[in-house]
């Protein structure tokens, strides 16, 4: 029989890493839907994958928000200020603004990450409340497009080039959330108990982990089939009453 047999300390590295790194992203997906499908209102469904990462619809079938999530287990820090996941989430929202897929008056537009973001353009975008504070945003986010590099520009001129009032608009329903605000893990799960109203005396990890397998099923059989993975939230009552 062979034996196993790594090499140089191979066993963990740089393929092992980035594939254990990609997984957590994935698996990041999930986590942020349960929160979600605890926190909408009765009718609403969550999808995964759908139009944007997560994407929330009302009874009414109208998206009502969408997220961006990106997980690094890496130094790396998400939407930098110059990065292409930051420019490239704005290019996706700008094109369905522009499309009318969604309304955005009504939808709230998520970044979320696992890290603690710095205080960059990011933070600024989802603390821009008013219309003032937009504009300032607004002119800031014009300004950085000669500075940006190559891979970067051509997807930020297309966010440069939405109208002034769909860009307000946007930027007002930027929502940003990071480790700081409880956005992924043991805080997370403390947020989605609370919303679940748990009694104390239940062991929570059992009723966490059989909605998270929930999910896992109903998205991979969803798209095993070929089909959008869209979780309804009534179906999140009959679970955690069996559990």
């Amino acid at each position: 029989m062979k034996k196993a047999c790594f090499k140089g300390g191979s066993y963990g590295g740089t393929k092992q890493h980035t594939a254990a790194g990609q997984m957590a992203g994935y698996l990041f997906q999930p986590e942020r839907a349960l929160y979600w499908l605890a926190n909408s209102p009765e009718g609403a469904q969550i999808g995964i994958e759908t139009e944007d990462d997560i994407v929330i619809k009302a009874s009414s079938d109208e998206i009502t928000a969408r997220e961006q999530d990106k997980h690094s287990t890496s130094d790396n820090i998400p939407f930098g200020d110059s990065s292409k996941d930051l420019w490239n989430t704005l290019g996706i929202w700008c094109k369905a603004i522009k499309s009318n897929e969604v309304d955005v008056r009504i939808c709230k537009f998520h970044l979320v990450t696992n890290k603690n973001l710095p205080d960059g353009f990011a933070k600024r975008l989802g603390s821009a409340m008013t219309d003032q504070e937009a504009k300032i945003c607004m002119g800031e986010l014009r300004d950085k497009l000669s500075t940006l590099p190559k891979s970067t520009k051509e997807i930020a001129e297309q966010v440069c080039n939405t109208g002034d009032m769909q860009l307000l608009e946007l930027i007002k329903n930027i929502v940003v959330s990071d480790s700081s605000d409880g956005a992924y893990g043991d805080e997370l799960k403390k947020q989605i108990r609370s919303l679940l109203l748990v009694p104390s005396d239940v062991p929570f990890d059992e009723v966490y982990n059989a909605l998270l397998g929930w999910i896992h099923s109903c998205a991979l059989n969803s798209w095993r089939n070929r089909e959008p993975a869209w979780l309804k939230e009534s179906y999140l009552l009959f679970i955690t009453i069996d559990c």
